[in-house]
């Protein structure tokens, strides 16, 4: 989140206030980024338009627009309350501060672009190897190297980091794309031809570029557009996906020598793939469209059920930001509309029965989960329809969610499945060796499809062809189930998080010539002098100290804003090596009260969970012979895990190192009274109690 003041908000005077604006008139404002604009009579705020307003109204050809006397603000300039505002509520994207009726400035989405930046270098390595992958990441879809698009970085923030432009540079010139940067003020001015992608350096500037792109009228809708963020994710994802891949195999074929019959859906990059794709390609070319996620044909890809409404309505839910994160797996948050109905992660599949004998559970991404069409038309329901026709009494449950292999791996595990269960993952890309893959590219091969039926990709598609794809699955999956009269439950030995978080953040250091290893894990949040106070005088006592910073999004404080407070603040360390703490060391999967705050009854076995991977997994794959903690005086739920450390860790071989806690004029410092000064808005108190960088990391966020 990023405090905007008054001088670069959108505001407008007028003599009295209005009930409505004109259209023509807002559009010539359009100079900066923000979300909504202000309307003031008398130096006091009256209402707002926000630029999604506006977009609407010129959909519907109105001469005026509504200003929104009724929205949402604070009184006040108050990080934390913005925050607690933003957490509970994801459809805000501006914050407005008016104290007395007067504008001050407003909190906005997103994440200072040098937060992500502190991270982006401290995983040099990381990206290193991704360059020697070659991949681009677009707005949906993954181009190999012969993809020769242009990419140009939006510059928002006039701030360039040299050594990570050169590094998006190589990167991109890896995949034959030609890379450059622009002010926002010459991407405002220029005109861009419809095979650039537009980088942009914030996702929150993104999303109302795409608004303010259309209200101008500029050819940036023909583009397609990504985000710093989504590319820095995806770069990640890259690297964590070429690790996973060595675990994907081992994991099904377990579940498979368990009693699961495992199956994965591929479409090898065969001729007629290559062929239906420059198809679609054309297809947009023709309407002087760069491939993007939108219906070309609305009327020819629905055939007989098109109709505005129908149309508007599925393609309204597939561009919400409809999913949820828990304990690092994306689930689709609950949908109740006239066409598309998810429940707790899981899309709704027709003609299913009361009484199962046995259950198919696919995962998987977009073909999975069906983005554009109605729940009866998803390859699932399509698959039910047959099951219930040939009277076999299997249920079909669709866990279509936006993951990397890695996520869905750890979502099977989370799955109570039973012997003589199925399970068919989507994998797409490639085969897995060792378990029954099925090639979905038969079915374009045996059909001459009208490309009409296709979005951008062959995953995008229509009813027709969910239904085509679903005869091919059923007739390879149906006579080939093994079902089993035990139906216990079936559970992986393996733990894919683990494997791949050591492989991720360790694999390339050489621990071993380290006598003492030592370890905190910590939240911070935000980072105070006592974290400091600890880390300083863990580094002393051993000849190398690993800082787990807890991953988990759960906190006033952003992972990324608390990851790189501690980089930030560790710098001058050189035995100190920062990392995340994955989602096996507090997270919420292990010990959810930790974040909850609160003692029940699960608690205790919860905590001993979390410390027994620790103890037995991570920490000897690391040779940490040390745990540091700082004294726990008033949380109780730290306290009883502290309690639980001093039993579990020396069973183990991990000696437990409690130090006092730093106190600053007879008073402890804590992260929860650094809140309290921000809360307050007593920054001057602040540099008593937090390091000068992250006051500034506090600051520019």
């Amino acid at each position: 989140m990023i405090l905007k003041d008054i001088n670069n908000l959108l505001i407008i005077n007028t003599d009295s206030i209005e009930d409505k604006y004109s259209v023509s008139a807002l559009k010539t404002i359009l100079i900066k980024p923000n979300y909504l604009i202000y309307f003031i009579t008398s130096n006091k705020v009256y209402g707002v338009v926000s630029i999604e307003d506006l977009s609407n109204a010129m959909d519907h050809n109105d001469e005026e627009v509504i200003i929104n006397q009724d929205y949402l603000c604070i009184n006040e300039f108050n990080l934390i309350k913005a925050k607690e505002i933003y957490s509970n509520d994801n459809s805000i994207n501006e914050l407005p501060i008016i104290i007395d009726g007067v504008l001050k400035g407003a909190y906005v989405k997103g994440i200072n672009h040098e937060c992500v930046m502190e991270i982006y270098k401290s995983n040099s390595k990381l990206f290193e190897q991704c360059l020697n992958l070659g991949f681009l990441y677009s707005s949906s879809e993954i181009y190999s190297n012969n993809s020769n698009y242009k990419i140009c970085y939006v510059n928002t923030s006039n701030l360039l980091d040299n050594e990570f432009m050169n590094f998006l540079k190589a990167f991109f010139n890896k995949c034959n794309c030609s890379f450059r940067t622009i002010s926002y003020e010459e991407f405002l001015n220029n005109e861009f031809i419809n095979d650039e992608f537009m980088l942009f350096d914030n996702d929150y500037y993104l999303c109302n570029y795409r608004f303010i792109a259309k209200i101008l009228l500029k050819p940036y809708s023909l583009l397609s557009y990504f985000s710093f963020s989504s590319l820095y994710r995806y770069i990640n994802n890259i690297y964590v996906d070429e690790i996973t891949s060595k675990y994907l195999s081992s994991f099904f074929k377990e579940l498979e020598n368990r009693g699961i019959n495992v199956y994965n859906v591929v479409f090898p990059q065969e001729d007629i793939v290559k062929k239906y794709l420059s198809q679609i390609n054309d297809n947009y070319e023709k309407h002087g469209m760069h491939v993007n996620a939108s219906i070309v044909e609305p009327k020819e890809f629905f055939q007989d059920l098109y109709s505005d409404e129908y149309h508007n309505e599925i393609m309204k839910q597939i561009y919400k930001d409809n999913q949820k994160n828990i304990a690092g797996i994306n689930y689709v948050m609950d949908i109740s509309s006239k066409y598309l109905n998810v429940k707790d992660g899981i899309r709704k599949t027709l003609y299913q029965f009361d009484n199962p004998t046995s259950y198919i559970h696919m995962y998987g991404a977009c073909i999975c989960f069906g983005p554009y069409v109605e729940d009866k038309n998803t390859i699932e329901s399509f698959f039910q329809k047959r099951l219930a026709k040939d009277g076999v009494k299997y249920n079909v449950i669709n866990h279509g969610s936006w993951n990397n292999d890695l996520e869905f791996m750890n979502m099977i595990c989370n799955t109570k499945l039973y012997k003589g269960d199925t399970v068919v993952y989507y994998r797409l890309s490639n085969n897995i060796n060792g378990i029954k893959n099925i090639n979905m590219t038969e079915v374009l091969a045996e059909n001459d499809l009208n490309i009409n039926y296709f979005v951008d990709t062959f995953y995008h598609v229509n009813h027709i062809i969910n239904e085509l794809y679903a005869n091919k699955l059923y007739d390879e999956i149906v006579p080939s189930i093994k079902l089993d009269n035990d139906r216990h439950s079936v559970t992986s030995s393996l733990a894919p998080s683990i494997l791949v978080y050591l492989d991720r953040y360790f694999n390339s250091i050489d621990l071993s010539k380290y006598n003492n290893i030592g370890s905190i894990v910590m939240n911070c949040n935000p980072f105070t002098k006592g974290h400091l106070y600890l880390i300083e005088e863990a580094a002393k006592k051993v000849d190398y100290l690993i800082i787990f910073v807890v991953s988990e999004d759960l906190s006033t404080f952003s992972f990324e804003e608390r990851f790189s407070m501690v980089l930030a603040n560790t710098k001058h360390l050189s035995n100190v090596l920062v990392v995340p703490s994955g989602h096996m060391i507090l997270s919420q999967r292990c010990f959810p009260e930790y974040f909850k705050k609160e003692i029940d009854s699960d608690i205790d076995s919860n905590i001993r969970n979390d410390l027994e991977i620790f103890a037995k997994v991570i920490a000897p794959r690391l040779n940490i012979k040390y745990r540091f903690v700082g004294e726990e005086l008033s949380d109780q739920v730290t306290e009883k895990y502290n309690i639980l450390m001093k039993e579990i860790l020396p069973e183990n071989g991990i000696e437990l190192i409690e130090l006092p806690r730093k106190e600053v004029d007879n008073k402890i410092i804590s992260a929860s009274l650094v809140r309290e000064l921000i809360s307050n808005n007593n920054l001057d108190e602040l540099d008593k109690y937090i390091p000068s960088k992250t006051k500034d990391i506090i600051l520019k966020n």
